[in-house]
C-alpha cells in the first residue's frame, strides 16, 4: 500500500502549481490582475473557489477565513470576492486538475486495474445553472426550462470506476450529443484503457473511431443496432466473433448474451475477444462496473450539491464545475484510496465513507494546503479518523431505473449536502 507520505504529495504538488508566478501569469485574465496586496490575491481567491462552494457566498467566506480564529471578524465581503474571482479563468482550474489526474497515475499510488487496463467509464448528466442571459447563451433556451427558472446544461465524464478518478469532464450545451462527446473524451485520454459505455452510445461512427484508433472497450447494445451485430444477436449463439468491414480492413467483435435477473437479454460488444481469458461472467461483471460512474455524478449532485452554483457567470460556473472535480479527485487520492487500499480485519467486506472524506477535506482544507505543521502526520490522522466511518459493502442489489419523470426538486433527506 502506498504510504500516508506519498498522498500528502498531492497537497503540496497542487499548491506548487497554483503558486507558480508562470501558472498566474497565464490563467489571470489581465496582465493588471493580482498586482496589488489585497486579501484576495489569485492563490487565496483559487483555493477558496475550490473548496465545493455550495452555500451563500458570505457564509462561504465567514467560514473560510474564521476557521482558525477563535474571535469573529469580517475578513472580506462576497462583493469583493465576485471581482476577484472574475480575474482567473476557469481553465486554471481545468489545467490543475488534468496536472493532478497525471500526477496521481504516473507516481507509485497502488492504482486498481482490471487485467492491466484503466477501466474508464464514460457517461453523461444534466446539471442545472441559473438562467439568464449569458447561460440562455452558453447552454441553450431547452425544453426542461420552460418554468423560467433555471436552465439545462449537458454534462460528460470520463471515470476510472475502480480508483474513483474523474479523468476528463465537460460542461457543454444542454443539446450536445453525448456520442461527440465520448468522442473528445477518447481523443484527450492516452492512457492503457478499457472503456465502458451504456446502449445509448452505440453509433457505426464511434465503434469505427474505437476500431481503427486501436480502443479497447465494452458497449451495451440495444435489441437491434448495426447490421453485422444484428446477424449474431439474432441468432442462436451466446457467445462468438464477429467481423467488421471498415476502411477495406476487417476487424474483430466479439459479441455476447447475458441472461439478466428480470428475463432481459443484455447484448455486450468488445475488443476483449479471448473467451478463456474472459468468460462471460467476467463479462458481466465487467460492464456492472459502470455504474461507478454513476455513483460519482450522485456524488457530485447530492453530496457536492455541486448545482448550488455561486457564481451566474459562465466563467464562475465552469470555475466551480472544474473546481468541485479537483477537489472531488484529492479527496479519493488522498483519503478514499489509501483506506481501501488497508487491511480490515472483519466479518463483511468493507469500504471507505466516500461521503465522509469530502467532508473532511472541506473541513481541513485550509489546513492541508497552508498549515506549517507536518502535512504527513495530518492526512495519516485524518486517514486512521475516516477508517473508523467505513461502511458494508452489501452484494447482490439492485436499484432499477424508474419511469422519467418532470417533476418539481424535492428536498430528500438521505441526499443533503455533507459540505
Amino acid at each position: 500500500m502506498a504510504r500516508p507520505k506519498n498522498h500528502a504529495k498531492l497537497f503540496d504538488f497542487v499548491k506548487n502549481i497554483v503558486n507558480n508566478p508562470n501558472f498566474i501569469d497565464k490563467y489571470k485574465r489581465n496582465k493588471s490582475d493580482f498586482t496589488r496586496n489585497r486579501v484576495w490575491d489569485f492563490s487565496t481567491c483559487f483555493f477558496f473557489i475550490s473548496r465545493f462552494l455550495n452555500k451563500r457566498i458570505q457564509t462561504e467566506i465567514d467560514q473560510y477565513f474564521s476557521s482558525n480564529n477563535s474571535e469573529f471578524f469580517r475578513t472580506a465581503t462576497a462583493s469583493s470576492f465576485t471581482q476577484a474571482r472574475s480575474k482567473i479563468s476557469y481553465k486554471a482550474f481545468e489545467k490543475v486538475n488534468q496536472k493532478l489526474v497525471n500526477y496521481f497515475y504516473t507516481n507509485s499510488f497502488n492504482i486498481k486495474t482490471f487485467h492491466g487496463f484503466r477501466l474508464v467509464a464514460i457517461d453523461g448528466s444534466v446539471f442545472t445553472v441559473h438562467r439568464n442571459k449569458e447561460t440562455i447563451k452558453a447552454f441553450g433556451d431547452n425544453v426542461l426550462s420552460k418554468g423560467k427558472t433555471w436552465v439545462k446544461a449537458q454534462i460528460s465524464y470520463a471515470t476510472d470506476v475502480l480508483n474513483n478518478i474523474c479523468l476528463d469532464a465537460t460542461i457543454n450545451p444542454y443539446k450536445t450529443d453525448e456520442r461527440n462527446l465520448a468522442k473528445n473524451h477518447l481523443k484527450r485520454l492516452k492512457g492503457n484503457d478499457l472503456f465502458l459505455f451504456d446502449r445509448g452510445y452505440l453509433s457505426r461512427e464511434l465503434i469505427e473511431q474505437l476500431l481503427i484508433t486501436g480502443k479497447n472497450f465494452c458497449m451495451r447494445l440495444p435489441k437491434r443496432s448495426l447490421k453485422e451485430i444484428n446477424d449474431f444477436t439474432e441468432s442462436e449463439h451466446q457467445d462468438g466473433l464477429i467481423e467488421i468491414l471498415i476502411n477495406k480492413k476487417i476487424y474483430t467483435l466479439r459479441i455476447t448474451k447475458i441472461s439478466l435477473k428480470s428475463g432481459e437479454i443484455e447484448y455486450l460488444a468488445t475488443t476483449l475477444t479471448n473467451q478463456n481469458s474472459i468468460g462471460k461472467k467476467q463479462l458481466k461483471s465487467l460492464y456492472s462496473m459502470r455504474w461507478g460512474v454513476e455513483e460519482q455524478f450522485k456524488d457530485f449532485k447530492h453530496a457536492l450539491a455541486i448545482e448550488n452554483f455561486t457564481g451566474k457567470k459562465i466563467n464562475s460556473i465552469k470555475q466551480e464545475f472544474f473546481a468541485n472535480i479537483m477537489g472531488y479527485n484529492l479527496a479519493m487520492m488522498a483519503f478514499y484510496n489509501p483506506i481501501s487500499q488497508k487491511k480490515i480485519e472483519k466479518k463483511y467486506r468493507y469500504k471507505p465513507n466516500k461521503r465522509a472524506c469530502l467532508a473532511i477535506l472541506k473541513i481541513k482544507w485550509k489546513e492541508l494546503f497552508f498549515s506549517t505543521k507536518s502535512i504527513f502526520n495530518l492526512v495519516e490522522n485524518i486517514v486512521e479518523a475516516l477508517l473508523k466511518e467505513i461502511i458494508p459493502i452489501r452484494d447482490g442489489r439492485s436499484h432499477p431505473r424508474g419511469d422519467t419523470q418532470k417533476i418539481k426538486k424535492k428536498h430528500f433527506s438521505n441526499y443533503v449536502s455533507v459540505v
